[in-house]
């Protein structure tokens, strides 16, 4: 099974400190006031989790400990990597839950899992245990191929270009720390 601690390391690795760029709509607190992100942490996950608008000072007081304790509870457990067999398969859905939110990345394993695998899995967008099981039905490495194949799609039809670059590492970062080559699109 997956374990946490292991994807604590990879998150810290990806993750830089404090930035304040308008172009990232997750610099913006619910007051539309530019506050920034810290330690991989959004204005708008902090701000549920502290319970009100997040100032600057705010997000560049968030330490790197209750980033990681955010990360645990609304991406970790909400996708319930524990669960799930492979290492790889686990941290790169989480690392896609952290960058386009939970909802997104469970949707995409499903659809890949529907997709590729032909497993009759409904995609709502919730990992709960027939998604688990069917995840952990399939041959993880190219699950974990097909997976972030879907993801630089996803991320290429935002259109993004000044972020592009850095989504497609994050995804090449995980594939070269489990050793794991892209069959297309990279």
């Amino acid at each position: 099974m997956a374990n946490y601690e292991d994807f604590n390391k990879t998150v810290v690795e990806l993750e830089g400190g404090f930035q304040k760029r308008a172009s990232d709509p997750g610099n913006f607190n619910s007051k539309k006031q530019l506050v920034g992100t810290n330690n991989g942490i959004s204005a708008p996950v902090y701000e549920k989790w502290i319970g009100y608008p997040p100032t600057e000072i705010d997000m560049r007081s968030l330490s790197k400990t209750v980033a990681q304790e955010i990360f645990k509870k609304n991406y970790w457990h909400r996708l319930k990597a524990s669960y799930i067999d492979s290492q790889a398969v686990a941290e790169t859905l989480v690392d896609h839950g952290i960058n386009a939110g939970t909802g997104t990345a469970a949707k995409i394993m499903q659809r890949v899992l529907k997709e590729k695998f032909s497993l009759d899995i409904r995609v709502d967008g919730a990992i709960g245990a027939i998604t688990i099981e069917a995840i952990n039905s399939v041959n993880p490495v190219l699950l974990f191929q097909e997976f972030n194949e879907a993801r630089i799609i996803y991320y290429e039809r935002i259109g993004n270009s000044e972020w592009l670059g850095v989504w497609k590492n994050r995804v090449k970062s995980i594939a070269n720390k489990f050793g794991i080559e892209f069959k297309k699109k990279q």
